[in-house]
């Protein structure tokens, strides 16, 4: 079966949504275009995660951008403005919930 791009998005943009809820530092940018986003120019990555981020936060799941001086950008999710607080998973817990979610994109 071939996936269609919105398929591969909605794989991407849970994805994130896990990665956010579940990280204990905010995620440099590099690595979330290296995880999720293999392949793109840095203009097209951002294009994408801007348009990303706008249906997480339309799923409660807030992420906002800090930066340090010279630095690149760090992203986490908004702990105050998101439904994330609460939401850390054990990797047995995220690998079933991917199992579990894998016929609703099939």
């Amino acid at each position: 079966m071939r996936l269609t791009r919105d398929d591969e998005r909605a794989r991407r943009v849970c994805s994130l949504a896990l990665d956010f809820m579940n990280a204990t530092r905010a995620i440099p940018s590099s690595e979330i275009a290296r995880r999720h986003y293999p392949g793109l120019s840095a203009d097209s990555f951002r294009r994408a995660f801007s348009r990303d981020r706008e249906v997480l936060a339309s799923c409660g799941v807030l992420v906002s951008e800090r930066r340090e001086a010279g630095g690149e950008a760090l992203w986490e999710a908004d702990q105050g403005r998101s439904f994330a607080r609460g939401a850390e998973l054990t990797p047995a817990e995220a690998a079933a919930l991917e199992l579990v979610c894998r016929p609703l994109v099939d």
